[in-house]
């Protein structure tokens, strides 16, 4: 995976997600990613895309284990995902094994 540009994590975090957080409810494929912080112990909402298969929902991180909502879930794995307006509870798990071009193909 390639490493975060400061530019693309200020766009994101300042700009992409606070809109994105909105309106996923209302976009196929779009989710949001409740996880706990691991400082704070505070929830920390991301929005993701990704699919629903059967009861589970797949999704690859565009900078892998640098994600901050990845190093979150690696410190507590319980995880609530907001699907179409719903909130479901899970625990996320980390497939390092997993080839995330082939789960790309496989994605809507």
């Amino acid at each position: 995976m390639t490493k975060p540009r400061p530019f693309v994590l200020s766009f994101q975090r300042r700009i992409a997600n606070p809109v994105a957080r909105r309106v996923a409810r209302y976009l196929p494929g779009q989710v949001v990613v409740e996880t706990t912080g691991r400082r704070s112990g505070l929830p920390r909402r991301t929005p993701v895309a990704g699919t629903l298969v059967g009861s589970t929902f797949w999704l690859v991180t565009e900078f892998g284990r640098e994600s901050q909502y990845v190093r979150n879930l690696e410190a507590d794995p319980h995880v609530r995902l907001q699907i179409r307006g719903k909130w479901r509870a899970g625990i996320a798990a980390v497939l390092d094994r997993d080839d995330p071009r082939e789960r790309l193909k496989q994605l809507p």
